[in-house]
């Protein structure tokens, strides 16, 4: 499928160079396709970046979803929250392209390709909740509210720990402290810890 193709070739890209030397030629180039034949799929350099981010989400809510089903049935809350967090890490591409995310989607996108992003949005969550409920972390009423939750967290600790923009010589000494202090896993975990589930849950 020539869009499997395109988008393999743009995860080439971001791993060698980054969101910031991401292009419509390189990708072509990886792709070995003409840039007109790639515009024919994709029209922007953010279109193509956001199917990816699409697909490398639902690759990990698959993974997620496996490995929770697979757990013990005695899994603790705890045991559950690591392994959230750390099968989000399984991805570092993933985990590099969602603190960008917002500018993405802020350029060069059409209302259909926003459109479908938060339509897929949605039912990512809905399958996420049916998971909590499926392996007892929520009951019915309580899922969505939780799996939101969760999601929030995990964005939020993402956007927290991005990659600074600047040599570490620039910054203040206060900053690095609070910078190193940011690890991605420890306040994800630190978080969802402080999440309030219904009885049901525990």
């Amino acid at each position: 499928h020539r869009i499997m193709h395109i988008l393999t070739a743009a995860r080439d890209v971001l791993h060698i160079s980054g969101v910031n030397q991401f292009t419509v030629d390189a990708v072509a180039q990886r792709a070995a396709l003409s840039k007109p034949a790639l515009y024919n799929y994709f029209s922007t350099r953010e279109e193509i970046l956001l199917q990816l981010y699409r697909t490398m989400i639902m690759e990990w809510m698959q993974h997620l979803s496996q490995s929770a089903v697979d757990a013990p049935a005695s899994t603790s809350r705890t045991e559950f929250d690591a392994l959230f967090v750390r099968s989000f890490l399984n991805d570092p591409l993933l985990i590099k392209l969602t603190p960008q995310l917002t500018p993405i989607v802020e350029q060069n996108i059409s209302a259909q390709t926003y459109n479908a992003f938060k339509t897929e949005t949605s039912q990512f969550t809905t399958q996420f909740a049916a998971l909590l409920v499926k392996i007892g972390r929520a009951d019915e009423a309580s899922s969505m509210s939780i799996a939101l939750g969760y999601m929030t967290i995990l964005m939020g600790a993402v956007q927290l720990a991005a990659p600074i923009p600047f040599s570490r010589d620039d910054l203040t000494e206060k900053t690095k402290t609070f910078i190193d202090s940011l690890n991605f896993e420890n306040n994800c975990l630190s978080a969802l810890r402080l999440l309030r589930f219904h009885p049901a849950a525990h």
